[in-house]
């Protein structure tokens, strides 16, 4: 009697180990086709950008930033007022 309430016990224990494993790896899967879709979406939009022409420039002796800001996620960067002096 004892050893096949063990056995039921196990064989419980198992199952229950099988199913939350199958949750997992359906999660991680999940997880990276996510980040498939979102690396095909980048790649999309980096030869949007790479097919456009773009009109050649050069900067001369010195070029200044004003009120400057990026923002991503909780990152931000904010340049109020910049002076760059280029050298050759």
């Amino acid at each position: 009697m004892a050893s096949e309430i063990m056995v039921y016990s196990r064989s419980i224990q198992d199952t229950l180990d099988f199913v939350l494993m199958r949750s997992r790896a359906e999660a991680e899967l999940a997880s990276l086709d996510t980040a498939v879709e979102n690396l095909k979406d980048y790649l999309k939009h980096w030869d949007d950008t790479k097919r456009r022409l773009f009109v050649p420039c050069s900067l001369g002796g010195h070029f200044s930033i004003r009120d400057l800001s990026y923002r991503r996620g909780s990152a931000s960067v904010r340049v109020f007022y910049k002076n760059f002096i280029m050298s050759d």
